[in-house]
């Protein structure tokens, strides 16, 4: 996961989405910090984003944006082949997880004078 707002905290604390994913069952671990490569392929699709959607256009309500992403993240997923899935689409690779999603995941309980904490690991 990226470190910054509103994925990381520099505070220490988890923030809402962690919990959220914890609460979940999601293990949660953070990219080295200034370092965009280690989340190459997600750059790399914000990438193909902001130029095949956003420059240059200008949307005046996100019912708008939304509908122009929706269409374009079709294309992206089911029609345009990519070049890292040897010229597959993304959907022919495309496996459900086998866990059932909770939408609504209990609030998560420590025992009286227990410690959690969030920690990090910064290599020079």
């Amino acid at each position: 996961m990226d470190n910054g707002a509103p994925w990381g905290d520099t505070t220490g604390s988890w923030t809402a989405l962690e919990l959220w994913l914890m609460r979940q069952g999601i293990r949660v671990g953070h990219s080295r910090p200034y370092h965009p490569q280690t989340q190459g392929k997600l750059e790399r699709f914000h990438r193909s984003l902001k130029a095949e959607l956003l420059q240059g256009r200008w949307f005046t309500h996100a019912a708008q944006l939304q509908e122009v992403f929706d269409a374009w993240l079709e294309t992206y997923n089911l029609e345009r082949p990519h070049e890292a899935l040897s010229m597959a689409v993304p959907a022919s690779r495309y496996q459900p997880s086998s866990r059932q999603y909770n939408g609504n995941p209990a609030a998560a309980e420590y025992d009286e004078g227990s410690w959690s904490g969030k920690w990090m690991s910064v290599e020079n």
